[in-house]
């Protein structure tokens, strides 16, 4: 399936983030969660993206592959004329998993390092983390409220000491489904930075029944 970038609009639905048309958020696919990692080649992508540390010998390369190509998606889009005239930094959404967890993934760290690499004007900076471990909810029907997400963030102060002005921060996730994550991170960025362009970039939105954008949605704002 190829991918296209869509900006949200008035058919998509996100319940926890209020007046999303008018937030800017992206998103490339469409993943259909407890389908299966046969289903559809988005679910294999995003499933072999989530496979959880410590990772297998035989599943590291299909992990590996996933961040590259995510990465590589994204630098699509940034990279097309009219946003290469602008300047990005590129802060991924904390995981479920507290960096002191066990189980912590770094999986969206690589992918933003990535695409900041692939990309001259996107600068990749860590700003958020999550202070304790949360549910996870990728998998399932119920909904994370943006007040958890929010009250599980935090700004790291000693990143925030590089931030320089940009066009637009770019909030990075792998599979939006209500936009929890989002609104609750970008509320916790406009809190602490007042003033900034906060956007949603995300690789695939989760929806029970797919569907498969056929335009391309153009530049990001």
């Amino acid at each position: 399936m190829t991918f296209r970038w869509k900006k949200a609009d008035e058919s998509d639905v996100f319940f926890h983030c209020p007046n999303h048309v008018d937030k800017r958020i992206y998103y490339a696919r469409i993943f259909t969660p407890r389908a299966g990692f046969e289903y559809s080649p988005t679910n294999q992508l995003i499933l072999n993206l989530k496979i959880p540390p410590p990772v297998p010998a035989n599943r590291q390369y299909h992990k590996n592959s996933a961040i590259e190509k995510f990465a590589q998606e994204v630098a699509n889009l940034l990279n097309r004329p009219k946003h290469q005239e602008m300047t990005f930094t590129i802060v991924p959404v904390p995981t479920s998993h507290a960096e002191t967890d066990p189980a912590y993934d770094d999986r969206l760290i690589r992918v933003a390092r990535r695409v900041a690499e692939l990309c001259s004007h996107v600068k990749f900076l860590p700003l958020l983390r999550r202070s304790r471990t949360v549910p996870k909810l990728h998998q399932s029907s119920a909904a994370r409220s943006e007040t958890a997400v929010y009250e599980t963030v935090r700004i790291d102060v000693s990143q925030q000491a590089n931030y320089t002005a940009c066009s637009a921060i770019i909030l990075l996730d792998d599979v939006t489904t209500s936009g929890a994550s989002f609104e609750g991170c970008r509320r916790r960025l406009e809190e602490e930075m007042p003033g900034e362009l906060i956007i949603g970039v995300f690789w695939a939105k989760s929806q029970s029944i797919p569907t498969n954008p056929q335009d391309d949605f153009g530049p990001l704002p």
